[in-house]
């Protein structure tokens, strides 16, 4: 599914030092100076604004930042030496990017107070403008905790119920493999053909007048169009013609360098003309029937009038055996499985538990 890109936002890091929260672009922390580790994560800011700065833009679409081999610090991906030591960073390791970061919230968002002093700092603040503490809680936006599952109580009979519930699970599992094991079972019996039944049918055709609805391009030539309406034909990844835009809700993905990339999944609606139409189509008028209880089948004889034709041909075919168990029947549809069977003649049967002939052999 294609990726639209809505913008760029600044991410956030709370540093593992001294707990303060810096700018996801800002290398080292502005309270105490330590580089942000790699381990630690970039995370959505309460208040996300889309970066409007030219080379903070270029900069999000360079890759991911690299860590100095030598002093952890971050550094861009195209710098050759290390900012904070000057040390060659060709053995540095890249940050990770790609990771869903949470979805994209527009709007200003709330004030936070400061866990120290209790006054009111920007939601995006990294210590207090009035006391100077580290603003350590509410700041970034929090994961939400999964919801607390309560445990239920064991009591003294759980074990008991345990082993019921296993016996109960083990034997239903044998009961299936013994209800699947007697259906699918068979045996050979010995049986005489006594008997057969048919039914040949030949349907005839002619041409009515019919009224339907398909989509125009599916319309066949000919046809008289009535009204038409646009409607959904498919979705694609592609625009074609009339469409729709359709687009999933909006959020962060890391790109490794302080910023996050604001996207949405997209796919597009293409509409097209969906119609009524009326057109001539063969329809069946009549049905002719032949039927027999011999082994000498024979196709009905078929009367066309003027406009009509031929169908579609059906064939049935019952064959009986006398057998140990009674009478039995197999049905085919097919009539060279018919022409083998012969008044009088022997065949070993595959007969299953409810009866039906699975398979046969002649004898």
């Amino acid at each position: 599914m294609p990726r639209k890109t809505l913008g760029v936002v600044s991410l956030g890091w709370r540093c593992p030092n001294c707990s303060s929260m810096n700018p996801g672009p800002q290398k080292t922390c502005a309270a105490c100076g330590s580089p942000q580790p790699d381990n630690v994560e970039f995370e959505n800011m309460p208040q996300q604004d889309l970066v409007t700065d030219t080379s903070a833009l270029e900069n999000a679409k360079k890759g991911a930042d690299i860590h100095c081999p030598y002093c952890d610090t971050r550094n861009p991906v195209d710098a050759r030496q290390c900012k904070q030591c000057g040390g060659d960073l060709t053995g540095g390791q890249q940050r990770k990017s790609g990771s869903v970061l949470g979805a994209y919230t527009s709007g200003p968002a709330e004030q936070v107070p400061c866990p120290t002093c209790g006054k009111p700092n920007p939601a995006n603040a990294g210590r207090c403008s009035s006391c100077g503490a580290a603003m350590t809680a509410g700041t970034l936006q929090p994961t939400p905790p999964a919801p607390a599952v309560a445990r239920p109580t064991v009591g003294k009979r759980s074990p008991a119920l345990i082993a019921g519930l296993v016996v109960l699970f083990c034997l239903l599992a044998v009961g299936c493999f013994a209800l699947i094991s007697f259906l699918t079972r068979t045996r050979e019996i010995t049986g005489t053909v006594s008997g057969a039944e048919w039914m040949l049918s030949i349907h005839v055709e002619q041409l009515a007048q019919v009224t339907k609805s398909d989509w125009r391009e599916s319309i066949p030539a000919g046809a008289q169009v009535g009204t038409c309406e646009q409607r959904v034909n498919r979705t694609q990844d592609q625009p074609e013609g009339n469409y729709k835009e359709v687009c999933g809700t909006p959020y962060t993905v890391d790109t490794g360098t302080g910023y996050g990339e604001v996207v949405q999944d997209c796919q597009y609606e293409i509409y097209m003309d969906y119609c009524d139409y009326t057109a001539q189509e063969w329809q069946v008028v009549q049905k002719y029937d032949q039927t027999g209880q011999d082994f000498t089948p024979i196709w009905p004889q078929v009367v066309l009038a003027a406009g009509q034709r031929e169908g579609t041909r059906t064939e049935t075919y019952t064959v009986f055996f006398d057998t140990e168990n009674g009478q039995l029947d197999y049905i085919t549809e097919d009539a060279a499985v018919f022409q083998q069977f012969q008044p009088a003649s022997l065949w070993f049967l595959e007969v299953n538990t409810l009866g039906n002939i699975t398979d046969f052999r002649s004898k």
